[in-house]
């Protein structure tokens, strides 16, 4: 394949995926049969994929705030359960 061609298939891909997203938000009926469409062909791929992300990103905006990014991050460390309360006994 020469540059040409991955170009070109590259922009049908990227053709495919904002189409695909714009379906997904405006027509979500149409998405789920388009998405059924079994093709290898750049277009159809990105059409997927576009529907795919919107997907997701709905997915991620109905949860509540504290689960939109990723709970596991070190900055969302859960409090230790290993206090360091001294319990003499006495």
């Amino acid at each position: 394949m020469d540059d040409a061609q991955i170009e070109m298939m590259e922009t049908e891909y990227l053709w495919g995926f904002n189409r695909g997203y714009l379906i997904a938000e405006h027509l979500p009926d149409l998405a789920t049969d388009l998405r059924e469409i079994k093709s290898d062909a750049p277009k159809l791929v990105g059409l997927r994929d576009g529907i795919d992300e919107f997907l997701k990103e709905k997915d991620k905006s109905l949860l509540p705030d504290w689960l939109k990014d990723n709970p596991f991050k070190p900055d969302h460390a859960s409090p230790s359960k290993d206090l360091d309360i001294d319990m003499d006994k006495e």
